[in-house]
């Protein structure tokens, strides 16, 4: 009797039937969260493509995943989105029989895209040591706009369509959608020529010999004048700029614009005639 209770045992332990164990054991090396049906994988946003032959079931189960909710469209490798990646596996056991069905949602990390506007007369430049072009949603980053030489630095700068007011020279804002950095307002700077008003024996003309008026030139620019000696007067002139002696070539004095003009003139003095008095002879 004892004989056979033991044959009968060895004789299940060898025969026994297929297994009905269908669960999720692990995805490799990478991890996750599981809770209940639903399994949750965050990745980098570098990660670009998930593998799902790695994927480990129980001892002899098999399994398949699918691209939607019906289970008809079988992947096995796929091309992840920024943000949510949804897919459905089915682990089938041994038996053919018992089955589970899972979620996997794969969160590939989301980064927004800043680009900068560069255009004449200002740089963007980093508040720190490079610009910053990819970045998380929420992320603050910061950079300066300087002009470059001859131009106002009254800049208006816009983050999309929002105003940006600098602190200290620092634009800072909070990065909440793919973001472009724009400048505008973008002026040269304008200089003054000023002149005495009493032109005693001579006159300021253009190069046409029409009247020289008071005049504001941009930073780069340059004018021309030169003087008319008015009847009555004679001398030679020394004119200034800027208390700087400046030189006529063929009488025309050439000034470029790089900061404000003054302009002075001396050396005319009136015509003096001797005048004979007849005297007793």
């Amino acid at each position: 009797m004892f004989n056979l209770v033991v044959f009968s045992v060895f004789l299940s332990a060898c025969f026994k039937g297929p297994s009905n164990e269908s669960s999720l054991t692990g995805f490799g090396d990478i991890e996750f969260v599981i809770s209940g049906s639903n399994i949750s994988i965050e990745v980098s946003n570098d990660v670009t493509n998930f593998d799902f032959t790695k994927v480990e079931v129980s001892d002899k189960a098999s399994y398949k995943v699918y691209s939607d909710e019906a289970f008809e469209n079988i992947v096995s490798e796929v091309t992840l989105n920024e943000g949510l990646n949804t897919y459905y596996l089915k682990v089938t056991a041994e038996n053919g029989k018992n089955t589970s069905n899972y979620v996997i949602k794969i969160t590939r990390e989301i980064l927004l895209d800043v680009s900068y506007s560069q255009g004449t007369g200002y740089e963007i430049v980093a508040n720190g040591d490079s610009l910053v072009t990819r970045v998380k949603p929420g992320q603050s980053i910061s950079f300066k706009v300087e002009p470059k030489t001859g131009y106002t630095s009254n800049f208006i700068v816009k983050a999309n369509e929002s105003v940006l007011t600098p602190v200290q020279g620092v634009y800072t804002f909070s990065v909440s959608e793919d973001t472009i950095i724009s400048v505008s307002n973008i002026n040269k700077i304008t200089y003054s020529i000023t002149y005495p008003s009493d032109q005693l024996g001579y006159k300021l003309v253009n190069e046409d010999d029409s009247d020289f008026t008071l005049k504001t030139f941009e930073y780069g620019e340059s004018f021309t004048f030169k003087l008319q000696v008015l009847q009555g007067y004679e001398g030679e002139a020394t004119v200034r700029i800027n208390d700087a002696i400046s030189d006529a070539v063929n009488g025309i004095y050439l000034v470029d614009m790089n900061t404000n003009i003054s302009i002075s003139v001396d050396g005319f003095y009136k015509t003096t005639h001797n005048v004979l008095v007849p005297g007793n002879q």
